[in-house]
């Protein structure tokens, strides 16, 4: 805590000793304040959350026009008829999980040879995460159609000993909106909800291990539980989280790994993210690219490799 957030509280605190009851003829009673101490508690708590919150791990960026509504048609153009379904590894009460349902996707990974538009965008989403663009995987193209999700995660690692776990070494990821679930509109970039047709990007800004089943209270270990959170969280976005409203060409990047104030690198544990469904009537499904950025570029070329496998 800074010293000016020490200030206003300390300022806050002789606010409420010098206030006291103030008479009021009305009703020939003695009318207590007690809003004050109210809005002095809601003060404490918000600087306690700025508190937590000011660690140095950045938010996620949204960067509008990242991508020309011709480039995004040629790349599904091109690319769209080769998908495959998806699959996922997602760690849940320190365990990691594969299935089908938790994400619903059809994706492909595009080598940039042969494409100078591919190659192009890598470049770009280097520069836009701040890394040297042999840093860069190849960009994955995912597309998910009604009722299409990807439930909480992030889309690294700090491995637990003993759990198995294995971090890939993502520092960055940009995701860029190549198709929106609705034509045409595209919509805001924060604030609660958005488009009709749903497919929104849900940023907690909290770490998983803080999440909580909504009928046990525990925290989450079955894949089941932490569906129907997040659904509910897509549905009814809480205060802290940011949803990004898919639109054609918009790119939402973001850390996975960050350098704090002390220069020492971390985990960016409040990085938990997911993808919203695609909601019945959206006149379209969501096609985004993800281009994942490594820490070293021994972890690219092994990305690369595994990737070809």
């Amino acid at each position: 805590m800074n010293l000016s957030t020490l200030a206003l509280l300390f300022g806050a605190v002789l606010l409420s000793l010098r206030v006291g009851p103030a008479r009021c003829e009305k009703n020939h009673g003695i009318v207590e304040r007690r809003g004050v101490l109210e809005r002095i508690r809601k003060l404490v708590g918000a600087l306690s959350r700025r508190w937590k919150r000011d660690d140095g791990e950045p938010d996620p960026v949204v960067t509008e026009h990242f991508l020309a509504e011709e480039e995004a048609r040629l790349i599904l153009e091109r690319y769209e008829p080769l998908l495959s379904s998806s699959s996922s590894a997602h760690v849940v009460d320190s365990r990691v999980r594969r299935d089908d349902e938790y994400r619903t996707s059809k994706s492909i990974r595009l080598p940039p040879l042969g494409d100078s538009l591919v190659l192009d965008v890598e470049r770009r989403a280097a520069r836009l995460a701040g890394v040297p663009h042999s840093l860069c995987e190849d960009f994955q193209l995912a597309c998910y159609e009604y009722d299409g999700l990807y439930g909480l995660h992030r889309d690294d690692t700090d491995p637990v000993p003993g759990s198995g776990q294995r971090s890939a070494d993502r520092s960055d990821t940009v995701l860029v909106y190549l198709r929106a679930p609705e034509d045409g509109e595209g919509g805001g970039k924060g604030g609660k909800g958005g488009g009709g047709g749903g497919g929104e990007t849900l940023f907690t800004r909290r770490p998983i291990e803080d999440e909580r089943d909504m009928d046990t209270g525990r925290p989450l270990n079955t894949q089941k539980g932490a569906l129907k959170l997040f659904r509910s969280y897509c549905e009814k976005p809480r205060r802290k989280h940011l949803m990004v409203t898919p639109k054609v060409g918009r790119a939402v990047s973001w850390k996975n790994w960050y350098v704090d104030s002390n220069n020492a690198t971390k985990f960016a544990r409040r990085s938990t993210h997911g993808a919203c469904p695609v909601k019945e009537g959206g006149k379209r499904k969501k096609c985004v690219i993800q281009q994942w950025m490594s820490k070293s570029e021994g972890s690219a070329a092994a990305a690369a490799a595994a990737a070809a496998a």
